[in-house]
């Protein structure tokens, strides 16, 4: 399959392609800031010379408005809060993959989630197989900055301890930007840390809630509270946009990946002995 020159989901995209215009179309029309909801819902890139695209690159926190793992994280929750059935729940996280443009970061997160029934490994064991069966079906990914800077930030998840606060993860998480040549603000991490869950919690299902005649007022409000932080925290300067090559960040994914399979063969033949 890796061989093969037939990529799915690039041909599902282009064949499924309404469902976005669908998305962006159907946007309610109180709301204000169109671009910010059309990037959260439909996975609309934001324009560059948007000043959203300078306040949430500088910030660190561009990766909350790309569909990715967050997105379908929230939606699985709310899913299972309501009990919905198991192949509804399938269903809804691939309807919304498709809506969504079928991106490289939201299907091997949709990918993984969906199927993280049939992989019986260690995590970063699973997240290895997600993405190898991702590059199968969809070869022209493995230039993809998108799906190699995904599949990293995953991969940082797995391999830092939780916390309660969770600043040593986002120091490592940024620390490792910075060493790719990525220019983020000072505040990032303590950004993150304030902004990431009311992003994903809170923002992303105000969005949805916007549908519903009386609510949208919620997500105006919402938004424009990060606005007012953002904007108090921006320094005017751009983000570098993907100044690493293709070959480093892949070197960089599939080494991290050796040396955790490498030290658990060597936790495995210390336990026997």
């Amino acid at each position: 399959m890796l061989l093969s020159y037939f990529s799915l989901f690039s041909y599902l995209a282009h064949h499924l392609v309404f469902l976005q215009h669908w998305c962006v179309s159907s946007m309610p029309t109180q709301i204000a800031e169109k671009v910010l909801w059309q990037a959260l819902v439909c996975a609309r890139p934001i324009p560059s010379q948007e000043k959203w695209k300078t306040y949430l690159q500088v910030s660190g926190l561009i990766h909350l408005f790309i569909v990715s793992g967050s997105h379908f994280l929230v939606l699985q929750w709310l899913l299972r809060k309501l009990r919905t059935p198991r192949s509804f729940e399938f269903f809804i996280l691939w309807f919304y993959n498709a809506v969504t443009g079928f991106s490289a970061p939201g299907t091997r997160a949709c990918l993984g989630i969906s199927m993280a029934f049939f992989f019986k490994v260690k995590e970063e064991q699973k997240l290895l197989a997600i993405a190898l069966l991702c590059l199968a079906l969809e070869p022209s990914w493995i230039r993809s900055h998108s799906f190699w800077l995904s599949w990293l930030a995953s991969l940082i998840l797995f391999v830092t301890p939780r916390m309660k606060i969770e600043i040593l993860r986002n120091f490592i998480f940024y620390g490792v930007w910075l060493s790719l040549g990525f220019s983020i603000s000072f505040w990032s991490v303590p950004l993150n840390l304030i902004l990431g869950p009311f992003i994903s919690w809170v923002l992303f299902p105000l969005a949805f809630l916007s549908y519903v005649p009386g609510f949208n007022w919620l997500f105006q409000l919402s938004i424009t509270f990060l606005e007012k932080i953002l904007d108090w925290f921006s320094d005017g300067s751009k983000a570098q946009a993907y100044p690493v090559l293709i070959s480093q960040l892949a070197g960089l994914v599939l080494v991290t990946h050796l040396v955790l399979h490498l030290r658990r063969l060597q936790w495995k033949g210390k336990s026997i002995r």
